[in-house]
């Protein structure tokens, strides 16, 4: 058998169960292909800070760690990102990602590492064949695709900026979405 030369990307949402796989995959292709017209729609964002209060419309204020600056900051990354191929929708990372919703979900965890003690890795080969490389991405609480990707690509709180660059990864060919509810933040992606 060939292994696969490509890496994966696995994108799990906790708390969001109506929320579609596909709709979050199209969300991140239209970023991931169209950087510079997505980071308009990021600095939309920007408006709706009061300090470190992000307080969008019909949306429970959510207290951040860097405010509007880390807005600012995610969308001249992008700015700065050339276009990119589109990431393929994988049901077998779909099912990877599920495993962790799965488990996170009803008893409000949080984290990459299951508690088997698994990693990203593990789950994803549990399910795909020939993987060569990885990424994950977990967010808890955004209830629609577009909040889940601004999210990501913000990366409020995150020194490394660690999902911002998953995501804009160029080498990823493959994505798989899990959704679910979530204990704590009642969603998770």
């Amino acid at each position: 058998m060939r292994r696969l030369s490509v890496l994966y990307f696995s994108l799990v949402l906790v708390g969001a169960a109506q929320l579609k796989p596909s709709a979050v995959v199209a969300e991140l292709n239209y970023a991931r292909q169209q950087p510079q017209a997505y980071a308009s729609v990021i600095q939309q964002w920007a408006a709706y800070f009061k300090g470190q209060l992000l307080m969008l419309p019909g949306i429970t204020a959510l207290m951040t760690h860097e405010g509007a600056p880390a807005v600012w900051e995610a969308a001249r990354a992008l700015r700065a990102t050339r276009p990119m191929g589109a990431l393929a929708e994988s049901a077998p990372l779909d099912l990877a990602a599920d495993d962790l919703v799965k488990e996170q979900g009803p008893r409000g965890g949080r984290g990459h590492v299951s508690l088997d003690g698994s990693q990203p890795w593990t789950r994803m080969q549990r399910h795909a064949t020939g993987l060569t490389g990885f990424g994950e991405a977990n967010t808890y609480g955004p209830t629609d695709a577009r909040s889940v990707v601004i999210g990501l690509l913000v990366d409020d709180g995150v020194p490394s900026r660690g999902h911002r660059q998953n995501l804009l990864n160029p080498v990823f060919k493959y994505a798989g979405v899990g959704c679910g509810r979530h204990a704590r933040t009642k969603r998770c992606a």
